[in-house]
């Protein structure tokens, strides 16, 4: 039994020091400012989207967040930034009122990876990628990411409800994804869609410590798909997420807790507990906890 090491270490310091510069400069955002703000903790600006495209907010630098309901969409391209709720989760809020992706990651900054840390997202229905909506809250595209300390809830795309990562390596400590659901506008039972929690395809994969996956829908996949990918999962709960029906293939609904397609799943210290995979008459779906594909390389310890 083989157990991949971490591509990110997930010491509290060291998370840090991976996403904030020493020398980068500390921008302030407060919804209850004046609009639009110049940066500075005196007027900070009111939009975590604009401080984020300003030019001068640049790789090493911090986003820090004011305590508040932040009612928009945040898209980081080619910056390594840290976008930082200054109170944490439960008190600062990002909300895509059904917009589209509420937080967007493309590509990599110079010298720094994009870092996400201390919010609730929500709201979100996906972006549209090869003609299927992708990441309902978060949307990571050929990046290395850290999401640290966040509670992604109430989302929903075909793929990858709460999040979607694609050719890219995505890392998740002390994050709660919880009540998202992966379907299609017509949806064949309670969802339809891959990954109601996470849909991961390609890149490096995803890595989550101390992390919980519960009460997500999907047609594959409730809690967790990945295809052509890595996944290592350490104290990670997956608890009562659901498969129905007929995915948006038409193939049974396997894997309510995870759906593992082509790649590598490793799982350490973790629970798996009260995951379903339900059908209709005369169709046999597999997997209530956890499905693996053929070529999957499989290690699990304490589970």
């Amino acid at each position: 039994m083989r157990f991949l090491s971490l591509a990110c270490t997930f010491a509290a310091g060291a998370i840090l020091s991976a996403g904030a510069s020493a020398q980068g400069t500390t921008w302030y955002v407060d919804v209850n400012g004046i609009a639009p703000g110049s940066g500075t903790a005196f007027d900070p600006y009111t939009s975590i989207d604009y401080a984020v495209h300003q030019a001068t907010t640049v790789s090493g630098d911090t986003v820090l967040v004011q305590p508040g309901l932040y009612e928009e969409t945040v898209e980081i391209v080619n910056k390594g930034i840290t976008v930082e709720g200054l109170n944490g989760a439960t008190e600062t809020t990002i909300d895509a009122r059904r917009l589209g992706t509420v937080v967007t990651v493309i590509g990599v900054g110079e010298l720094h990876n994009p870092v996400l840390k201390g919010f609730t997202i929500t709201g979100g229905t996906g972006t549209l990628r090869h003609g299927l909506k992708q990441g309902g809250g978060i949307l990571a595209e050929g990046t290395n990411l850290q999401v640290l300390n966040c509670i992604i809830t109430a989302n929903e795309a075909v793929l990858g409800g709460g999040v979607a990562s694609t050719c890219s390596d995505l890392c998740m400590y002390d994050c709660e994804v919880r009540n998202n659901v992966a379907a299609t506008s017509t949806w064949c039972g309670p969802a339809d869609g891959h990954g109601g929690g996470l849909y991961v395809y390609g890149g490096g994969g995803l890595r989550m410590t101390q992390c919980g996956i519960r009460w997500n829908l999907a047609g594959r996949g409730g809690g967790l798909y990945g295809d052509l990918t890595t996944v290592q999962l350490t104290d990670v709960p997956i608890r009562e997420n659901l498969v129905h029906g007929f995915d948006f293939e038409e193939q049974v609904a396997f894997g309510g807790g995870v759906f593992m397609k082509e790649g590598g799943f490793w799982m350490d210290e973790s629970i798996v507990e009260d995951n379903r995979a339900t059908g209709f008459p005369g169709f046999l779906p597999l997997g209530g906890g956890l499905y693996f594909g053929e070529r999957v390389e499989v290690g699990l310890r304490d589970v």
